[in-house]
């Protein structure tokens, strides 16, 4: 079965560019959405996770709330959530030393 494509808009869930290679190796291009791949020279589009949890960190504060606790999946090598845990992390440093 034939089908016209003439881009693709990709969203990864594994890291491994090798398992994306049959995909990103066609001649239509490969646009990725919110996640990198190691290795990639595809374009990709992303939320600003540092400014968006920064906004969250002001809204904690504005809140008074004294202590953050953020869950998530294994982090493993998906980039937004490391993106986002290395922001709350900076955040929860920068809110103890405010509070204590």
């Amino acid at each position: 079965m034939k089908y016209n494509i003439d881009a693709l808009i990709l969203q990864p869930v594994l890291s491994d560019i090798s398992d994306y290679d049959l995909l990103i190796n066609h001649s239509f291009p490969v646009t990725l959405l919110d996640r990198s791949l190691k290795q990639s020279s595809c374009p990709v589009v992303q939320s600003d996770n540092l400014m968006r949890t920064e906004e969250l960190a002001q809204l904690i504060v504005e809140k008074g709330y004294q202590q953050v606790i953020h869950f998530t999946e294994p982090i493993q090598a998906v980039s937004p959530r490391y993106e986002r845990y290395m922001a709350m992390k900076f955040i929860n440093r920068i809110m103890k030393k405010a509070f204590f």
